[in-house]
């Protein structure tokens, strides 16, 4: 299935929650989950959290695409690596050849700089440069990729370390409640842009206390202008514009 371009943030989070559930995951040793939410993998899904990180992993790395991610939830620190060949460097680039396997190192300096994006930002990442990414607990990214090369990507170590296999299960970690968290801060953050964006409209379910008038009942109600969502209501106090009377207006959210 195809995912149309240019959705807003909203949308995403929408599209996220429904699929989640469903959709295959993929361990990454950089300390994410990742899924295809297309058949072509243009469009992916990550779930971070730093119980992820596999032993030996080559954190620092490049892609042979160029990248926009979206941050759904959560907060993404990254770190980019202008780099530079240098026979007397203290970093070493490598080849990822696949299968655990690595090419010839090469020499290199590189210098960084870096940024944090919240829920809700998006940032880019150029083919072939390299960066780090630290991500708080359970956060969600929407990746878009373009322009696949052909040439294999790059990791940067420290001179003389020797990258390790970046796939591959870690048995000690629960990533069914990673996934469950990380669904759960999703749903979260989607009633929280609810609760800020909805407006209560009328006729809502009234609920008037006990002593109110008949004419609340039949008279039209102002919503108070900061409703709270409590499960899948919406609950504001509403008054009843001829005698104002107050009272709750209930909407059921679906």
């Amino acid at each position: 299935m195809g995912i149309k371009k240019n959705l807003t943030h909203a949308q995403r989070m929408d599209i996220a929650i429904d699929r989640m559930p469903h959709l295959t995951f993929r361990h990454h040793g950089i300390g994410v989950l990742q899924a295809d939410l297309d058949r072509a993998g243009g469009e992916r899904l990550h779930v971070w959290h730093p119980d992820l990180v596999k032993p030996g992993t080559a954190l620092v790395h490049n892609h042979r695409f160029d990248m926009v991610s979206h941050v759904l939830t959560g907060e993404i620190h990254d770190v980019q690596f202008a780099v530079t060949p240098d026979k007397a460097g203290a970093f070493e680039v490598r080849e990822v050849m696949g299968n655990g396997q690595f090419g010839i190192p090469t020499r290199a300096n590189g210098a960084m700089s870096d940024k944090r994006h919240a829920a809700g930002k998006q940032y880019t990442i150029g083919a072939w440069t390299f960066h780090v990414t630290e991500a708080m607990p359970f956060s969600v990214t929407w990746v878009e990729r373009d322009r696949m090369r052909a040439t294999n990507p790059s990791v940067l170590v420290l001179r003389g370390d020797k990258p390790g296999d970046a796939f591959g299960d870690l048995p000690e970690v629960d990533i069914p409640a990673i996934l469950a968290g990380a669904l759960d801060g999703l749903k979260g953050a989607a009633f929280r842009a609810a609760e800020n964006n909805v407006k209560v409209s009328v006729p809502a379910t009234l609920v008037p206390p006990p002593d109110a008038p008949e004419e609340v009942i039949e008279g039209e109600a102002m919503a108070e202008p900061s409703p709270a969502i409590r499960a899948n209501t919406l609950e504001a106090r509403v008054w009843c514009t001829k005698c104002g009377h107050e009272m709750t207006a209930r909407t059921v959210i679906k």
